[in-house]
């Protein structure tokens, strides 16, 4: 795919040249670029649906096959912009529908799953401490919107404008969305730590040695600092989790051997007590409130059906 989108800019340099020196007209220097463009394109797309499925039988999420698809088709820090955007949207239309992603299907209905009637599977949230922030800023644009309206008179500009402004609020409210559809989550086989939409850490229960309440600060998104990973939300991390062994890790950008991960939670106390009771094999205690966007406890869901109605 590189040597095609380096022949393109060869030919556009030939065609210049020739333009130039009266060789070649200028409509069939436009007709020969246009024709190989849609070559390559079509040489791109197909190249890049090629990898997705590749990318998906290899047994890679959604999300991580598309960016493996953009990697075809753009450079890579553009390719990962691209879907970061993309993943801020989804998980608006998630957050919308109340369908978390990455709950285990039918987790809770098994026999086997259900431990003295409580739920196999605990969710853990994060992100709250953000999200007044967040809504400070999406109310403030909704503000310059108004007065945008007001104050420039021609309306082509108002109109892209406006759509500029509805998409920032958009991707604002992501921000929210990706962290209140993508939480922890503990299940019998594993502990699902997660970074928004940028990081999942698969850890299996005997992979932990002990858990603690930490509040530390921190930036946003996966950054391995000797041994330790952290996964930071809104600037700090409240658990840190030491793990049995090294181990190496894969987190988004961060990758390396680690001794601990630190990690974000907005009910620390609970936070611990679930993990710690994952990881010991045993029932954890009730913890109350439902999951909403503003809990204030981690809960449980028996059912998918459960999660999405406690959005």
């Amino acid at each position: 795919m590189r040597a095609l989108r380096w022949l393109t800019a060869a030919l556009f340099v030939v065609e210049v040249v020739l333009v130039a020196t009266g060789r070649l007209g200028l409509g069939p220097a436009v007709v020969v670029l246009v024709a190989v463009e849609a070559a390559v394109l079509v040489a791109v797309l197909t190249g890049a649906a090629v990898r997705y499925r590749r990318s998906r039988r290899a047994g890679a999420e959604p999300a991580t096959a598309r960016l493996h698809a953009l990697h075809v088709a753009l450079p890579r820090p553009v390719a990962r912009a691209i879907r970061r955007e993309l993943d801020l949207v989804t998980a608006v239309a998630r957050w919308a529908m109340r369908r978390p992603e990455g709950i285990p299907e039918g987790a809770a209905s098994r026999p086997d799953d259900d431990r003295n009637g409580e739920p196999a599977y605990r969710l853990i949230p994060y992100g709250r401490d953000q999200v007044a922030l967040v809504w400070l800023f999406i109310g403030i644009t909704a503000v310059e919107i108004a007065v945008v309206e007001f104050l420039v008179p021609w309306p082509a500009l108002r109109l892209v404008l406006l759509l500029v402004g509805a998409y920032g609020m958009l991707i604002m409210a992501g921000f929210i969305a990706v962290n209140r559809t993508r939480p922890h989550v503990l299940t019998p086989e594993d502990i699902r730590l997660r970074c928004g939409s940028l990081a999942e850490l698969h850890i299996p229960p005997d992979g932990i040695s002990s858990v603690s309440r930490d509040l530390r600060g921190a930036g946003y998104g996966p950054v391995i600092t000797g041994d330790v990973l952290t996964l930071g939300v809104g600037g700090r991390t409240q658990v840190t989790i030491t793990l049995t062994a090294p181990t190496d890790v894969h987190a988004g950008k961060a990758t390396g051997i680690v001794r601990a991960v630190r990690i974000a939670a907005d009910d620390p106390g609970t936070a611990v007590a679930l993990l710690r009771a994952a990881t010991a094999d045993r029932p954890p205690a009730a913890t109350g409130a439902p999951w909403l966007p503003d809990a204030q406890a981690v809960t449980s869901a028996r059912t998918r059906a459960d999660a999405r109605r406690m959005l």
